[in-house]
Order: structure tokens, then C-alpha cells, then sequence
């Protein structure tokens, strides 16, 4: 389905944005063949960093007319829309107080879909006039934000960010599990970026992440020697 690649298989950007043009047209996405794999296509296209692939992929969701996600179908798309973005993550993202936008029953809808948009914007650098300061920037601002939320949206997140990365468990009765090294979960390209938003992340969010640092240190130990033996 759309979005859902192997690695012999790569759709341009062009394809993936006419295939989602079709599905935000749908108006009863549900009874689709496969919908439930379908929408998990749709919600990992989210997590895109290119913002206009994650735009038409929020359209194609909004088909389904959740709820949870629909009554906050604004907040949702000033996210991706780079002059609201700081605001939108001050004030959409202000959980936990008596004014809080979002509504406690909606959640488990619509974490799901925020963090992986919130994850997009932390991996794309287009709409930054400044440059890698600007998109350090926008990563402290997403990262101090996801803190409100408390440890299980962090968690949601990190798995997210790691991707093949975060059940990655290199120790094996006290020893390095060979195995695990040999196999390539992520490309070193992808290895490198994921390096450098955890560094933001530790940066910004320090003690706030110690819940998960066997994860971390799994992950980033993973990147240093697969980079150590290349």
C-alpha cells in the first residue's frame, strides 16, 4: 500500500503525493480492503520530513473522521505550516492545565498521529531560514513540549525517532551480541541524523530521558560500532 516500501521498491516523491491526493478524496476510507494497513501506511508517512508529503498524509487520516483527531483538524495542520508552528507548539501542546486544548479522552487517537508529525518537523529542514540553528531550534521547542506529556508519550516517541533502532538489545549475558551488529536496521545516513536529534534530545530534556536510557544507550552504542568497523 501507499507509503509501505521495501528497499527494491522506492516511489518518488511525486507518486507517494499523487497515490495520497486519492485517498484524502475518499469519504468512506474504513471499508477499504486492508483499511487497518492503510491508515498504518498513512500514519508512518506522517513521520515524513518532507511537509508536504506529511500534509497530503494528514489529509488521507482526516478521511476517517476519527473523533479524536478531527475536532483538532486546525491545530494539526498549523503544525506543518512553518509560520504558526511555535505558537501552535505553545499552545496546542500545553497539556496538563485547566485550558488545555486537548481533551484527556481523545489521546489515544490523536498521539499517535501528533508525534509523528511533531517527528516530521524535527527531521526536515526546509522552511529554516537560519539553517541547522533554526532546525536546532524547532527540536528543542518539539522536545521541550513532548516533556508536558509524560513518559509514555516520550516513550511513543522514541520508538518513533528510533524506528528498527529502539528493541535493538546489544548485551547478551554480559557479552556484545554479535548478531545483532551484523544485521542493518538503518542506514548510515539515517544512523548519523538519529545521532545528532538524540543529542538535542539528551541536550534539552537531560534526567527527563534516564527512564529510557538502556534504549538510548543500545541505540547510539549500535551507531558507534557498526561506524568504529566501517
Amino acid at each position: 500500500t501507499v507509503g509501505v516500501q521495501s528497499e527494491s521498491t522506492h516511489w518518488s516523491r511525486k507518486d507517494q503525493k499523487a497515490m495520497l491526493a486519492i485517498f484524502a478524496q475518499f469519504t468512506n476510507p474504513r471499508v477499504l480492503y486492508k483499511a487497518v494497513e492503510v491508515y498504518d501506511a498513512l500514519l508512518s508517512l506522517l513521520a515524513n520530513g518532507d511537509v508536504e508529503i506529511q500534509k497530503s498524509a494528514l489529509k488521507a487520516i482526516l478521511t476517517w473522521r476519527s473523533p479524536g483527531i478531527l475536532n483538532y483538524e486546525e491545530h494539526l495542520v498549523n503544525i506543518l505550516d512553518d509560520a504558526r508552528f511555535r505558537e501552535e507548539v505553545s499552545v496546542f501542546l500545553n497539556v496538563g492545565q485547566d485550558d488545555s486544548v486537548m481533551q484527556q479522552e481523545h489521546h489515544d487517537e490523536l498521539i499517535p498521529v501528533l508525534l509523528r508529525l511533531l517527528y516530521g518537523r524535527v527531521i526536515s529542514r526546509a522552511g529554516s531560514a537560519s539553517g541547522k540553528r533554526g532546525q536546532e531550534s524547532r527540536r528543542k521547542a518539539v522536545f521541550v513540549a513532548l516533556a508536558r506529556f509524560g513518559q509514555s508519550a516520550l516513550g511513543q516517541y522514541l520508538d518513533i525517532a528510533l524506528g528498527p533502532l529502539a528493541n535493538v538489545s546489544l548485551l547478551h549475558e554480559g557479552t556484545i551480541n554479535g548478531a545483532v551488529l551484523s544485521e542493518t536496521h538503518m542506514a548510515p545516513r539515517k544512523q548519523y541524523g538519529t545521532l545528532n536529534m538524540l543529542q538535542d534530545m539528551l541536550e534539552t530534556l537531560g534526567v527527563q530521558l534516564a527512564p529510557f536510557a538502556q534504549r538510548l544507550t543500545d541505540s547510539v552504542l549500535y551507531c558507534l560500532i557498526n561506524a568504529s568497523r566501517d
